[in-house]
């Protein structure tokens, strides 16, 4: 099976088996959430194998979160175990991280600015996701939720990294 089709040649796509415009915003969410997904990618080849476990989670859920927007109704498969996860990954590193009360800036080393630019993609992923439940063309809001949790955690993520000197590249 060879992936070249050519069916995308005339700016449409398919979504399941409707032919919609690839500038139609449910695209432009899953094409930011795999953006996301993929700048992850690149944060998780520079952490040790236990923080690499949670990233490629997080990936997976990425992925149910596209599927989620392509169906646009609320499916029988919640998110609240996810959610749950990330709020205690979340309640796990402010208690072990000491926090600047001063804004934070990323760049103290390529990891962490990784990470900063992750949670910035997870915010537009955010954004888009609010404009189709606002539009409801998605009715299942714990996808915004679950985003909304992952910006948090991945800027907890980052601020852990900006201590880590050493990285490969």
């Amino acid at each position: 099976m060879s992936i070249l089709t050519k069916k995308g040649d005339k700016g449409f796509t398919f979504l399941f088996s409707q032919k919609i415009r690839k500038d139609d915003e449910r695209i432009e969410a899953i094409g930011t959430l795999d953006e996301l997904s993929s700048f992850l990618g690149i944060g998780k080849s520079f952490l040790p194998q236990k923080e690499r476990n949670t990233i490629t989670q997080i990936q997976r859920d990425l992925f149910l979160l596209g599927e989620k927007i392509c169906r646009g109704k609320k499916s029988k498969k919640g998110m609240g175990e996810k959610i749950s996860c990330l709020e205690k990954g979340i309640e796990r590193r402010e208690k072990k991280l000491k926090l600047d009360k001063k804004f934070i800036l990323s760049g103290d080393n390529v990891i962490s600015a990784i990470f900063h630019f992750s949670r910035a993609l997870t915010r537009r992923a955010e954004r888009r996701v609010a404009t189709l439940i606002r539009k409801r063309l998605l009715k299942d809001k714990e996808v915004l939720v679950y985003l909304n949790r992952l910006s948090d955690l991945l800027f907890l993520i980052a601020y852990e990294c900006r201590k880590k000197r050493k990285i490969r590249l």
